[in-house]
């Protein structure tokens, strides 16, 4: 009973094991995507202009720059916080992990972009730490199996020595079982001999002290 409850402890611990590993990829996944909207989104209100030569030449005539949007603030923000969830995901898998995350200030010349640009980096440094928890997990999960796969093959071993000392222990109550038949039996002949010699012994007696008593003085 105790080997079976162990063997599906092993079960459920390599399952639980590759969940949490799948879980894992599947958020990784999803930051990189929002990362990457962010990004594009941000890129059009911070991309510095081109210098333009100055020629007397006349040029075409130029559009005029639409005024700036509201957004990169809101954007900034939006990195900040992503930052964050990243930082704190990268914790969980390395302890040792640690993000600088007190410089907030907000310039909408500079900032969107590198705060993009760094929490891209931060997502790549994630997604090593993931791979090389996967690649751990994927150890234990290979331990895990081999263990249980010892502990089947060592179940499997004992139970085929049990069926063999079972055997043999039929044979021998077997064995047993025929010697005290025997041993029953030729009493029961034993006894019965007695009981059929018993009143032939009592005539033959009987017998005896009859002629014994007619030979005797009239």
């Amino acid at each position: 009973m105790a080997d079976a409850a162990d063997s599906l402890l092993l079960t459920l611990e390599v399952e639980a094991a590759a969940a949490r590993n799948a879980e894992l990829s599947c958020t990784v996944e999803a930051l990189q995507e929002e990362v990457q909207q962010l990004r594009g989104r941000s890129l059009p209100s911070v991309t510095s202009s081109p210098k333009q030569t100055v020629s007397n030449i006349p040029s075409a005539p130029v559009r005029p720059t639409p005024p700036p949007v509201d957004e990169p603030r809101e954007v900034f923000l939006a990195l900040d916080d992503l930052l964050f969830e990243v930082a704190d995901i990268r914790s969980h898998l390395l302890s040792t992990t640690y993000v600088d995350l007190t410089s907030r200030t907000f310039d909408p010349d500079t900032t969107v972009t590198a705060r993009a640009l760094r929490c891209v980096a931060e997502v790549k440094k994630l997604k090593e730490a993931l791979l090389v928890s996967q690649q751990s997990t994927n150890v234990q999960i290979m331990e895990l199996r081999r263990a249980l796969g010892d502990q089947i093959a060592a179940n499997e071993r004992q139970q085929a020595h049990f069926a063999v000392q079972r055997a043999m222990l039929e044979r021998r109550c077997d064995d047993l079982q025929r010697q005290c038949d025997d041993v029953l039996a030729k009493q029961g002949e034993k006894v019965l001999n007695r009981v059929i010699q018993s009143p032939a012994v009592h005539n033959e007696k009987h017998e005896q002290r009859g002629d014994a008593g007619a030979g005797g003085p009239p």
